[in-house]
C-alpha cells in the first residue's frame, strides 16, 4: 500500500520524513512490475533543488533504489 511504501522509503534513509512527499504508483515495463515511487525536493550541496526518488516494488515491498535529479525552473 502507499502508506507500507512510504515506511520501507523513510527506513531506507528518507530525508526529510515531515515533508509531503511525492508518491505515485506506475508500471516498470522492465521488471514487468507495479513500482512505487516515493520522491521529496530537497537541495544538493550546492542549494539547487534536487528530486530524490525511493523506487519500491508494489508486489513484493522490495527496495530497489534511489535515483535523482536537479530541477530546472
Amino acid at each position: 500500500s502507499l502508506s507500507e511504501a512510504e515506511v520501507i522509503a523513510s527506513q531506507h534513509n528518507l530525508s526529510h520524513p515531515n515533508q509531503d512527499l511525492l508518491t505515485h504508483l506506475r508500471y516498470a515495463p522492465d521488471r514487468d512490475a507495479l513500482v512505487w515511487q516515493v520522491a521529496e525536493v530537497s537541495a544538493d550541496t550546492e542549494g539547487r533543488p534536487t528530486v530524490v526518488t525511493c523506487d519500491i516494488d508494489a508486489h513484493t515491498g522490495q527496495f530497489l533504489g534511489w535515483s535523482s535529479g536537479e530541477i530546472y525552473y
